[in-house]
């Protein structure tokens, strides 16, 4: 993969670059909506060619599609998953507690 974009997100495969990073990946449109739901913040989306998006995204997003033969590189699964959103990651520590 010579594309910097894509670089990254095999990257963010790995504990250390994705706290490095403070980005997130999620696979699948299920997941991605549920982490929407929960208010993580949605950087990009990455959809298989030719796929619309399954889900309501913000107009902040970037929405890219891309060949199954990246998404399948890109993919922690068997097959080649339909999105992967890359996110914020949240900050979480004893400071949110006080917010429950």
């Amino acid at each position: 993969m010579q594309n910097p974009k894509l670089k990254l997100l095999k990257k963010l495969q790995q504990r250390k670059a994705r706290e490095q990073s403070g980005l997130l990946l999620i696979e699948t449109p299920h997941p991605v909506e549920e982490a929407l739901k929960a208010g993580f913040i949605l950087k990009e989306l990455y959809l298989l060619d030719h796929q619309a998006t399954p889900f309501q995204t913000p107009a902040s997003t970037e929405i890219y599609w891309v060949p199954e033969s990246v998404m399948d590189k890109l993919g922690s699964t068997d097959s080649a998953p339909v999105c992967i959103g890359v996110f914020v990651r949240p900050h979480t520590g004893l400071s949110n507690l006080s917010n429950l």
